[in-house]
Formats: C-alpha cells, sequence, structure tokens
C-alpha cells in the first residue's frame, strides 16, 4: 500500500517508479556473486602426517558423523592402513618434518601447486599432527577452512 504521501512505505520513491540512474560522478557497484551454501554433509578434513595412529582413530570417531579424512600419509607405516602418499605434490618425506632448508618457499610451492586443485577445493581444515608445521603449509591455500586442528603427538 501507499502512504498518505503518495510514496511507499519506506519513504524511497513513489510506488511504481523506477529508481534514478546514478549520477555520472557515483561509483555504480555490481552486486556480489554469491553461491547458495551446500547442505551440510560433514567436514572434509586433510591430512599429511608423519603418524598413521591419530588419523586412524580420527577415521573412526569421525566416520558415523559423516566426516571425511583425505590421508595422504608420509609415515613410515602407511602401507599397513594403505594409506601413502603417492600423488601428494611439494610435501615429501624429506621435508614434511622440518619444511626444509627454506620453509617460506616451501609453503609458496606449496600454494601455488594447490591452490586450484579440485580435490583440495573440498577441504574444510588440515589435521596436524605429526608434524605441526604442516598445518603452516595448509593455511595458505585458503579454500575456506574453518579450522586448523592441532594435536601434539610426541612429547619431549
Amino acid at each position: 500500500g501507499q502512504s498518505p504521501l503518495g510514496q511507499s512505505p519506506l519513504g524511497q520513491r513513489p510506488l511504481g517508479q523506477a529508481p534514478a540512474p546514478p549520477r555520472p560522478d557515483e561509483a555504480v557497484m555490481p552486486a556480489p556473486l554469491v553461491a547458495a551454501p551446500k547442505p551440510y554433509s560433514g567436514y572434509t578434513f586433510w591430512s599429511s602426517d608423519f603418524h598413521i595412529s591419530p588419523i586412524a582413530d580420527l577415521k573412526d570417531l569421525f566416520k558415523p558423523l559423516g566426516m571425511k579424512i583425505i590421508d595422504k600419509s608420509l609415515s613410515g607405516h602407511c602401507h599397513l592402513k594403505k594409506t601413502c602418499a603417492k600423488d601428494i605434490r611439494v610435501i615429501t618425506k624429506a621435508n614434511g618434518i622440518n619444511l626444509g632448508k627454506c620453509p617460506n618457499q616451501l609453503r609458496r610451492d606449496f600454494f601455488r601447486a594447490y591452490v586450484g586443485d579440485p580435490q583440495m577445493r573440498q577441504v574444510d581444515a588440515f589435521l596436524c599432527h605429526h608434524a605441526c608445521g604442516l598445518c603452516e603449509v595448509g593455511a595458505l591455500v585458503g579454500t575456506c577452512w574453518y579450522l586448523l586442528v592441532l594435536v601434539g603427538t610426541c612429547w619431549y
């Protein structure tokens, strides 16, 4: 309905009248493109760990909750669980614990290797048990992770 003054209820312009075109000195910003949120189907975690036990435990705990772990293990015992990293890029058994001689370069290389990766785009969070430095590498890809899970598995 109209108000007594013939304007819309919000008082912006008369009802039925098109909005005025922007003035030349006004910046016109396009509406942002926002994808509709996908329905929750469980979080997806990435793990490139050097210890098979914590990930195996989490898989058992997360499965009933509909959560998935992409397990690309760097452990020397990964063959026991058939989770050895076969198609992983940049991170290796040699540089994964301490991120190599130049950690910043390794982080940049990992970012470049995975920023557009379809599998990485499914990842909600990185699991970092052993070694925790692997979370530093994963945090850079920024596919929309909600959290980084750090759990110390080795005590000195």
